[in-house]
Formats: structure tokens, C-alpha cells, sequence
């Protein structure tokens, strides 16, 4: 239809125009029936015809308004466009009002401009749908709107842009796109989302978003306050370059996909409150100018904050770092180490990070999971004479550090742990003691070193104990000189051409300096254990 055949019908009212409808959509059953229906998709989405018959249908369904000018309010109230749809370039003064209505075929308000409401609630766009440059002086009111085919609002303006609980299940096109206030919450994006560049004044709600594909924020501009509460991203998120003016909230957000935040600004307060990353998530010089809070948030990977600045300190009570699920660490851990060779540059900078916020406690795990990430790209179990033949001058990388982390591992837990040096400690103490009671077990009943009259009148298992208990504690002055001559001569007896001395075998002289040395470390690890518990400087 011509303009003008499309405005006499609609002056007929909703009932007329549905009916026309009805028999428009039998006819091109009739077509697909009998084979005579032939028709194509441009890379756009735009149905063209392959055959006169087809081509015939789609001229005889074009619904066209474009270029008139509506002074009054307009009524599509549950109309039914069974082809094409042109509004290109149309104005509307006054309210106008597509709630409930069906769109079939290209829907095209490119440069159409609604001075007033513009209902498109519960509307249904099957086809394609641009409004490229339209602009929305008012309010656009999508709620509950369902896009089939791809939505282009790329360069539209909005006062208000209304999207609550729509549904976009191919591509949505924002970019460029500048909106006043923004309303998207629990829309459902199933195709790719684009906001590149995109730019709002006013605030915006994206609480409950579902994102199924693809995220595009890049460039754009959030000049008041932004809402992602409870937002679902399932594939690769991007805000890089994004500038966030006002407070910006992601809480309990979940991001499955990769993020990537690089270059943002967020210049007020920004919070991730319990938000999970499931994949890789970029913060890659990142500005935060006010505060900036990761609590409780989970990081199934490691995330990158190079050269990241926040102005405040950063926030990380609570939060987790590379958490993979227990059925999937080893492929996990297999992942970090075949893609994230810089794995221990990001646990550097999140230990920076905690230091600048006198976090110590993450200051500590942030600096074991640098240890642990080394080994086996940097550090190396054991030598490998081979890479001198590969030019290397080193043939064990690392080898000094692997070992020395991996026993300051297991004896304290990378100084974490007061008790693990303590068990070892009453551990070491024990093998000793029963290593010294061992020696009095092999002595002969009767020593030529040892006087015929002389027996033991203690306990040889108690002064074995307390021959251990005294070399691993160090400093000699904390036990009794001659309890210990006494535990001796009990356990190995007494000289008897030297003053009835106590006999100190050699073994087991210098098994006691090796266990003084071993208690000493041990002894080391429990005070710097308790040193950095109780944030001891």
C-alpha cells in the first residue's frame, strides 16, 4: 500500500485493519502451500521476494507513514502490520500509542521523532526493527516488548527510554545511542547487546538483566548513577574505556564469560558486593576515584589489576580468589598455567593493592599464591642439564625458590599458620627423644665406661624426653644443668676415670645440634606465625 491507502485504512479503525490482515497472512499461506512462495533474507534481516508472486504480496502488505506529520494522537492499539512496516522519518506531536501491536515483517522508524509518549508496550516486532536516529523527546516505552528479529536503536535519542522485562532474541543495537534515563531492568537479551559508545545522562537500571550472548559497553558514558544489581552476563562482557560519573553498583552481579573493565573510570562510589566471576576479568588500568569495594565477590581466575589506581583504598573483605570447584582444579590449575604466564604479576598486584589498604591478612595469601603460581613455569622442581644445550645459562631455574617455598609451605603455611610449626615442632621432639632412648637401648648391661655400681634411679623414657624437650628449645638456660647431666648419665652412664662425668655419646651430640637447628626454624615459623596474626609490625 501506498500512504495513502495505508491512512484510509487505518482511519477504519483496528477492527477494519486486523481483518485486512487476517486475509493478508491467509494469502501468503496459500503461497507457501501450493510452492509459489519464494523469498530471501539480506544479511540485515530484510525479507526480499524471489519470484512476482512473492514480490506482489510483500508490495500489497507495506504498511507506509513515512515522512507524515501527526498533530493529533495516534492509536495502533493492538494493530496487526502483517509485511513491512515504514514509519521513516514520521513525526509524531502528539502521544501515539503501539501497545499489544504485531509487527510481521521490517519494522523501519529510522529518524522518526516522537515529540510525546510513545507507547510499545507488549509490542511484538517479528522481523527486523530499526529506529536508527529516532528521536524520543519524551518517553519510549517498551515494556515487555519482544524484538525476533534484530533491534537497531543505534545514534536514537531518548528523555526517557523504558525497556523493563523486554526481550531482544537476536541482536540489540544501542550504539551511540544517548539516553536521559534509562529503564532496563529484567530485560533479556538472548542475541549480542551492543551500548558502544553509548551515552546517559540520567540514571540507569539494568537490575536483572539477563545478557545471554555478547556485552558491549565500550566507550560509554554513565554520567549519573548505574545499576546492575543481580545482573546475568553469560558470555564475554566488555566496558573497556567506560566512564562511570556516578555510583555504580554490580552488586550480586554474575558474570560467566570473559570481563573486561580495561581503562575504565569510575569516578564515584563503585560497588561489586558479592559478584562472581567465572571466567577471566580484566581491570587493567582502571581508575577508581572514590571508593571501590570487591567484598565477598568470588574469582573462579585470577584477575588482572596492572597498573590499576584507586584513590581510596581498595576494598576486599571477604572475597575470594581462584576458587575452582574441587571437581575441576586440575584442569583448572592446568588452564591457569597453559594461558596466564603473567599468573604471578597478577597475585603481585593484588598483594600491592592489600598492602595499600593494610589488608595484611590478604597481603599474606596474595604473596603465597605468588609462590605457588611460579611453580612449573618459572621455578622448576628439579634441574634439567638439557637447557645448556638450548643456549640456557642456568639449568635450574628457580630451583632455589621452589624448594624453599615449598617448605615454608608444609612447616607454616607460608607464615599463616601458628600450629603447623608447632605439630612439627612436638613432632621432631618426639623422633628425637625416642632416637636418644634408642641409643641407652643398644648399650651393653655392663660398660667398660660405666662403674659396676652404678644404676639409673629415674626414668630412661623421661630423661630421653627431656634430653629432646631441652635441645628443642634452643636456649640452653631454660632447663637445669645438672637435671640434664643427670638425664645423661641415666640414659648412657658415667666416666669413670673423669669424675664420674656423664658419657654424651657422639650420635648423639650431633643428633642434638641438627634437632637445636630444626627447633630453632620451627621455633622461627610459630613467632612469625603469631606475628602476623596479631598484625605485629
Amino acid at each position: 500500500m501506498n500512504k495513502i491507502e495505508s491512512m484510509e485504512l487505518y482511519t477504519q479503525g483496528v477492527e477494519v485493519w486486523n481483518s485486512w490482515a487476517a486475509e493478508m497472512l491467509a494469502e501468503r499461506t496459500k503461497l507457501i502451500e501450493t510452492g509459489e512462495w519464494m523469498a530471501e533474507i539480506d544479511p540485515l534481516g530484510k525479507l526480499w521476494g524471489s519470484n512476482l508472486a512473492t514480490e506482489k504480496w510483500l508490495d500489497a502488505v507495506m504498511s507506509n507513514f513515512s515522512g507524515e506529520v501527526f498533530k493529533n494522537e495516534m492509536n495502533f492499539i493492538n494493530f496487526v502490520f502483517p509485511g513491512d512496516a515504514k514509519f521513516t522519518g514520521t513525526v509524531f506531536t502528539r502521544e501515539v500509542r503501539f501497545n499489544g501491536t504485531t509487527f510481521n515483517g521490517f519494522t523501519d522508524f529510522e529518524t522518526a521523532v516522537f515529540r510525546s509518549y510513545a507507547g510499545f508496550g507488549e509490542t511484538k516486532f517479528l522481523g527486523l526493527t530499526s529506529f536508527y536516529k529516532a528521536k524520543f523527546g519524551f518517553s519510549g516505552n517498551f515494556n515487555g516488548a519482544e524484538f525476533s528479529g534484530g533491534a537497531e536503536f543505534s545514534s536514537a535519542t531518548f528523555g526517557t527510554a523504558v525497556f523493563i522485562g523486554a526481550r531482544f532474541d537476536s541482536y540489540a543495537e544501542f550504539s551511540k545511542a544517548m539516553v536521559n534515563t534509562g529503564y532496563f531492568s529484567q530485560a533479556v537479551f538472548n542475541g549480542e547487546a551492543r551500548f558502544s559508545k553509548a551515552s546517559f545522562n540520567g540514571d540507569a537500571q539494568f537490575m536483572g538483566v539477563k545478557f545471554n550472548r555478547s556485552l558491549h559497553f565500550d566507550e560509554a558514558n554513565f554520567n549519573s548513577n548505574v545499576m546492575f544489581h543481580g545482573a546475568m552476563m553469560a558470555d564475554r562482557a566488555s566496558f573497556d574505556r567506560a566512564e562511570f560519573k556516578g555510583r555504580t553498583w554490580f552488586d550480586q552481579s554474575l558474570f560467566k564469560g570473559n570481563v573486561v573493565f580495561d581503562q575504565a573510570i569510575f569516578a564515584n562510589l563503585t560497588s561489586f558486593f558479592r559478584v562472581t566471576f567465572q571466567k577471566e576479568s580484566s581491570f587493567v588500568a582502571i581508575e577508581g576515584r572514590s571508593l571501590f569495594t570487591l567484598e565477598e565477590s568470588v574469582f573462579f581466575l585470577v584477575p588482572d589489576f596492572a597498573q590499576a589506581h584507586f584513590a581510596e583504598a581498595l576494598r576486599l573483605d571477604n572475597s575470594h580468589f581462584s576458587a575452582a570447584p574441587r571437581e575441576s582444579r586440575r584442569l583448572w590449575k592446568r588452564e591457569l598455567r597453559s594461558t596466564n604466564t603473567d599468573l604471578a604479576s597478577r597475585w603481585r598486584t593484588l598483594k600491592r593493592l592489600a598492602l595499600q589498604g593494610h589488608d595484611h591478612e590478604r597481603e599474606l595469601n596474595f604473596f603465597a599464591e605468588e609462590i605457588k603460581s611460579l611453580r612449573g613455569v618459572k621455578d622448576w622442581l628439579l634441574p634439567n642439564p638439557l637447557s645448556f644445550r638450548k643456549g640456557s645459562p642456568v639449568c635450574w631455574p628457580g630451583g632455589g625458590r621452589y624448594w624453599a617455598g615449598l617448605l615454608y609451605e608444609w612447616f607454616s603455611d607460608f607464615g599463616r599458620s601458628a600450629l603447623r610449626p608447632l605439630l612439627w615442632w612436638v613432632t621432631i621432639t618426639s623422633i628425637f627423644a625416642t632416637y636418644y632412648f634408642l641409643h641407652y637401648s643398644d648399650l651393653p648391661s655392663e660398660s667398660p665406661r660405666t662403674t659396676p655400681a652404678f644404676t639409673c634411679t629415674g626414668d630412661p623414657v623421661a630423661a630421653a624426653l627431656y634430653l629432646s624437650i631441652h635441645n628443642g628449645l634452643v636456649i640452653s638456660g631454660l632447663g637445669r644443668a645438672e637435671k640434664l647431666a643427670q638425664s645423661y648419665a641415666c640414659l648412657y652412664g658415667r666416666e669413670e676415670n673423669s669424675g664420674f662425668f656423664p658419657v654424651m655419646p657422639d650420635a648423639v651430640v650431633f643428633a642434638g645440634l641438627i634437632q637445636t637447628i630444626l627447633s630453632a626454624i620451627l621455633i622461627f615459623l610459630f613467632l612469625l606465625a603469631l606475628r602476623n596474626y596479631f598484625r605485629i609490625k
